[in-house]
């Protein structure tokens, strides 16, 4: 695979010519999950709602990738049950936004 390099001034458009250049088969299953960001780094935390950006990845994902299954993921500062609900309810419609 060759990866494309890094544009820190566009990472969403970075992120999606990384998904560009994954084999159409190679992707068993997306976790989505929420992210600090601090100054000019970004980490994945699991600690909090899949933001925007992330969400706009995801529909790219699928377009490019078609139906995938797909794990929200939330290891600290965990929700309500209601919060976790929500978050795979927004995945849901997004497939469904995405692959009608």
């Amino acid at each position: 695979m060759n990866i494309p390099s890094f544009r820190p001034s566009d990472p969403l458009a970075s992120c999606c010519a990384f998904v560009d250049a994954l084999p159409r088969d190679g992707v068993a299953e997306i976790h989505l999950a929420g992210y600090n960001q601090m100054q000019d780094i970004v980490i994945d935390d699991h600690g909090s709602r899949v933001r925007p950006a992330v969400w706009q990845l995801y529909r790219h994902a699928l377009a490019r990738l078609g139906a995938v299954p797909t794990l929200i993921e939330w290891d600290t500062d965990v929700p309500s049950l209601r919060v976790l609900q929500d978050e795979a309810e927004q995945a849901r419609r997004v497939v469904l936004e995405v692959l009608a």
